[in-house]
């Protein structure tokens, strides 16, 4: 079977979900006004997100209420993609999930360490967490002690990982997660050993590889300038995979001695087209990551189109989505709507 026809029936289902994102107007508009209440009502206007924001109380309009909201359409959007998919499409979804079992753990054990007493809220449901993990989500979210979290957590994929870290006894929060991050990496990258077949593996492996890459890159910068760390400390704390940012272009990263030199080492290197054009050198780190982003997949799915790499492409997107309707609502909230931009 050949991938037109193989792929031919979901990348028509993604063409016609695609038609349903917002553009750079609907972000516009929604910023653009000047009220809290104004934005949700012109949020309510697009069908993904109508019966979503009508669910929260005007008295529980806050910043997690809503995110929480605009989560459930993609949640939503990861569903429909799962029900349609055949047994291939299936098998990579399989490995996406692994990023909203990620985000849970994170969020549980966050809420764990805090020692609250109530349960921690989680937006992800049952249906879509099962998908990737093999862990009690009841538990997870009712574990109130990091013991019991650790104990909810034994059976998911990153079990293992969090029994070494405990068992060392010192390590902190912050480890625990940049553990998370860094054995869903490695479950992606090694995706033929994880259900995906050899063609499909090496798609992904192209995608999450060039991700490392760039996640790195943006963490050498924080770690120099935020954080004044050592070059050893940084190299520690680096994810221990590579694609393009090769070992030797990473150490001249690292010892760059300011920004201007980073961006110059950067300027030679398989990832130049991280830095804005026209020679500018003072850089945004998340504007960076986004632009750097938006051409990995962007270039994965022109490559690839009848493949994985559509939906990777509209799972991606979906979540940038996201992101600018939180960033929209968040400029109205601090005072700075009513712009348009």
């Amino acid at each position: 079977m050949g991938k037109m026809q193989e792929f031919g029936a979901v990348s028509a289902k993604i063409r016609a979900m695609q038609s349903h994102l917002l553009g750079e107007d609907d972000y516009r508009k929604i910023a653009g006004e000047k009220t809290f209440a104004e934005a949700l009502a012109v949020l309510a206007e697009y069908p993904a997100y109508r019966n979503l924001i009508s669910e929260i109380p005007p008295d529980r309009a806050d910043r997690m209420s809503i995110e929480e909201a605009v989560r459930k359409s993609e949640y939503a959007d990861f569903l429909k993609l799962y029900r349609f998919s055949g047994i291939r499409e299936k098998a990579f979804l399989r490995l996406y999930a692994s990023r909203y079992e990620a985000q849970v753990l994170k969020h549980c054990l966050r809420h764990a360490a805090s020692g609250e007493e109530i349960l921690a809220r989680v937006s992800c449901p049952e249906s879509i967490f099962s998908i990737a993990s093999k862990a009690d989500l009841g538990r997870l979210i009712a574990a109130g002690t990091p013991e019991e979290f650790f104990a909810a957590a034994e059976k998911s994929q990153y079990g293992a990982a969090f029994r070494k870290l405990h068992a060392e006894g010192n390590a902190k929060l912050a480890d625990y997660e940049a553990a998370v991050d860094l054995t869903r990496y490695r479950l992606l990258w090694d995706a033929e050993k994880n259900g995906l077949k050899k063609e499909d593996g090496a798609i992904l492996r192209e995608i999450i590889g060039s991700e490392i890459d760039i996640q790195n890159i943006i963490w050498i910068v924080r770690m120099r300038e935020y954080y004044s760390m050592s070059p050893e400390e940084i190299r520690k704390r680096l994810i221990p995979i590579h694609w393009k940012l090769r070992p030797v272009l990473r150490d001249r990263l690292i010892a760059a001695p300011d920004r201007g030199a980073f961006c110059e080492v950067l300027s030679h290197s398989p990832y130049a087209r991280l830095l804005p054009a026209g020679g500018k050198r003072e850089i945004s780190l998340e504007e960076m990551k986004t632009r750097a982003f938006e051409a990995v997949y962007g270039g994965s799915v022109r490559k690839n189109y009848y493949s994985i790499a559509c939906i990777a492409a509209y799972l991606f997107r979906k979540e940038r989505e996201l992101e600018k309707i939180i960033t929209a609502l968040e400029k109205i909230r601090y005072g700075k709507g009513g712009t348009g931009s």
